[in-house]
């Protein structure tokens, strides 16, 4: 009886144990989680995009847009393309990292040898976007460079402070990362102004390219998908530059000590003397590897790399002498396309993608509080985001800088005397001065919230306000010229009396 016990005791304890320990995730699991962000029961997918129209799209649209996605734990996206009648039947293979396979000839057919690949099929149907966002997209897409080769010379270049801002501001920067290299697309400024920092983002599949610690920089070349208010538009092959070069004045000394100098006070002007990014020599370029520089682009140097720390990665950069007119520090710029509010900021903080999510609020009972305080007669009110891939979190505020915000004005507050205002949790008003301009105004705020633009009940025209007085003003000046009539004349009656 007592060894039945003991035994049982040991079964129990055995058992207890194995429940207490962590269960571990099959394979499946991991790559389940990954097919249900965009197929949440694992068998049908909505496809936000116009029908492909031929096999080449159907390829680029999945691909794309599976390229939002970061790649699963321990996996890859190897390979994603829709067939069939009307593209309906879609294909998804993930492999996983130690995936491996050789030819062998015997079967005359390639066979695995380490790892596992783990296939998808998908039922897809489509949902086409408006023709009016469809018409929006491709007025800018349409400006975008034709790269129908590889020639790494007609490539979008990130370089600068604006590289710098990239590698500050990306939570994920090596190219590598899927997503990465459309994120970046938005940190170059030709195709930012092409754009017009427009909230459309982009995804750039990186068939080809150089990514490697080592190296003097960095490249991604392959078909590239726009998107804008959550559909999907194939744009046109694109190339990738990060091109590590910091540009300093064309007058520095020909020293590695003023070359280092002057890189640094141009970087912490621009981002503070917090910036966490660091200077310093690193050697002879002749020291480095043969393909550590790109053999495609001639950058004129002092024969020397630097090391330019940010955060805690390094990265090879060249300091390059240039005229002054070459030397611009960047200004982050964005627009909202269905509210048509714009924002900017000189601050290196803000990263360059940022893009803006506002929404116009007349309901709600956020905004029956701010207004019930606010006490307007009329009034548009916005909800103000900014939200960046890269950084992939809204930029809410900055400890160092200003946005400067751009609002249009409603007809029925034209000519008014504008004010913005911020209501807090407290209840507490803040009061944002505007500049008018051309049926807009600005005004300058460090982080962002809920913005009412209005005027309170008997405010004056702005056009007005130079040339008229309103009652009280008229009132007052009225009685004060009275009193100065009355003492005058008291005055002179008491001298005329003396002299009599």
């Amino acid at each position: 009886m007592k060894r039945k016990g003991y035994l049982l005791f040991i079964f129990g304890l055995f058992a207890m144990i194995l429940i207490g320990l962590p269960k571990e995730v099959s394979a499946s699991e991991v790559t389940d989680e990954f097919i249900k962000q965009f197929a949440p029961d694992g068998k049908n997918v909505v496809l936000k995009t116009a029908k492909p129209k031929d096999d080449l799209e159907a390829y680029f649209f999945m691909y794309g847009i599976l390229g939002k996605y970061d790649n699963p734990e321990g996996y890859r996206l190897e390979d994603a393309h829709c067939e069939g009648e009307g593209y309906t039947i879609c294909t998804v293979e993930l492999y996983s990292d130690d995936y491996r396979e050789v030819w062998d000839d015997a079967l005359n057919q390639s066979v695995v040898v380490q790892g596992e690949k783990v296939t998808y099929t998908l039922n897809a149907t489509y949902e086409e976007p408006s023709s009016a966002d469809t018409q929006v997209v491709n007025t800018y897409l349409s400006k975008l460079k034709d790269m129908s080769g590889q020639d790494s010379s007609n490539w979008y270049e990130i370089e600068d402070l604006s590289l710098i801002n990239y590698y500050l501001t990306s939570v994920k920067s090596e190219l590598w990362h899927r997503a990465s290299p459309g994120r970046a697309l938005k940190f170059v400024k030709e195709f930012n102004e092409i754009t017009d920092g427009t909230n459309i983002t982009f995804n750039l599949v990186a068939g080809l390219g150089n990514q490697d610690e080592s190296l003097m920089y960095e490249s991604a070349f392959g078909p590239l998908t726009a998107f804008y208010n959550g559909y999907a538009y194939y744009a046109k092959e694109q190339g990738l530059y990060l091109k590590r070069v910091i540009y300093i004045s064309e007058n520095t000394a020909d020293t590695k000590e003023a070359y280092i100098e002057a890189a640094q006070k141009r970087i912490d002007n621009y981002l503070g003397k917090s910036s966490n990014v660091v200077v310093s020599y690193g050697g002879l370029l002749s020291s480095l590897e043969p393909h550590s520089e790109d053999s495609t682009k001639t950058i004129s140097s002092d024969g020397n790399y630097y090391n330019v720390k940010v955060l805690d990665r390094t990265y090879k950069f060249y300091i390059v002498k240039t005229s002054e007119e070459n030397i611009v520090d960047p200004v982050y710029s964005s627009k909202n396309n269905s509210t048509n509010i714009s924002i900017t900021s000189d601050s290196g903080l803000v990263p360059l993608d940022t893009k803006i999510d506002a929404v116009e609020l007349t309901s709600g009972a956020e905004y029956e509080r701010i207004i019930n305080i606010l006490d307007l007669d009329a009034n548009v009110t916005y909800d103000i985001k900014l939200y960046s891939d890269a950084n992939q979190k809204y930029i809410t505020k900055l400890d160092d800088g200003t946005f400067n915000v751009t609002i249009p004005v409603p007809a029925e507050l034209e000519g008014k005397n504008l004010v913005v205002y911020y209501v807090n949790e407290n209840g507490e008003v803040e009061e944002y001065s505007v500049t008018p301009t051309d049926g807009f105004v600005s005004f300058n705020t460090n982080h962002f919230s809920i913005y009412t633009l209005g005027y309170k009940s008997g405010s004056s025209s702005t056009e007005e306000l130079p040339n008229t007085f309103d009652s009280v003003g008229n009132s007052l000046i009225i009685s004060i010229l009275s009193v100065i009539g009355l003492i005058g004349s008291v005055i002179y009656l008491n001298r005329k009396n003396r002299r009599v």
